[in-house]
């Protein structure tokens, strides 16, 4: 994993794990045309920790998935990710609206509806991985690169909006730095967001390799 002139926006939509990695490690997210380099040095940290720490994190991750069939692999992604997700990012709206509630503060609307509208984006990608591209994985694989090719650009799409929404909700903590619930919301955010980077990382750099090279 290289990150000479890499920005953040580029590597976490490369490697989903890094967004939450980074954010553990404390590097600033909030410009994703940032490069991982300057961020990471403005943090006091090496370039070569960081992703030492990403690859750490996508191999613990990956490990359950070894030696398993396609299949396998399909029916954990539908049953960990897919059908919990409605669930998972109410939880975050909830604490998004708590916090709203408790000082009034305008930003928290407003994020509010960043959430809806990713909800409604990432819906609709679940829909069509399960009516058109699963399927396709599961028999004709030779035909889904197109596909595959699809909902890797919208995992992307994702991150750039989950990036987003992390870089507004830090700033409307810092308006709103009085709000007793302000934190909590944030940490709801994050557990979705490392939740929601695992999902995107296991399809993107697992399964759909996996299946495109077991055609070749």
């Amino acid at each position: 994993m290289t990150t000479d002139g890499e920005t953040i926006g580029g590597l976490c939509t490369k490697h989903p794990l890094a967004l939450p990695v980074l954010q553990q490690l404390g590097v600033e997210l909030a410009d994703p045309t940032a490069t991982i380099d300057a961020c990471c040095v403005a943090r006091g940290l090496s370039a070569a920790a960081a992703t030492t720490a990403i690859a750490a994190a996508e191999d613990a991750l990956s490990t359950r998935w070894r030696d398993r069939s396609i299949d396998e692999l399909i029916d954990d992604v539908v049953r960990t990710y897919h059908r919990p997700f409605a669930l998972e990012l109410a939880e975050v709206s909830r604490a998004f609206e708590t916090a709203r509630d408790a000082t009034g503060h305008a930003a928290w609307s407003v994020m509010l509806s960043e959430l809806a509208e990713l909800q409604v984006d990432l819906s609709q990608h679940i829909e069509m991985e399960e009516r058109v591209v699963f399927p396709w994985l599961r028999g004709r694989r030779a035909s889904a690169s197109s596909s595959i090719r699809a909902m890797q650009l919208e995992h992307g799409d994702a991150i750039a909006h989950l990036l987003a929404i992390e870089a507004q909700v830090r700033r409307c903590l810092a308006d709103d730095a009085t709000n007793p619930c302000g934190e909590d919301a944030m940490a709801r955010l994050h557990r979705f967001e490392r939740w929601l980077c695992e999902h995107i990382h296991l399809e993107s750099n697992a399964l759909f390799p996996r299946a495109l090279q077991a055609d070749r």
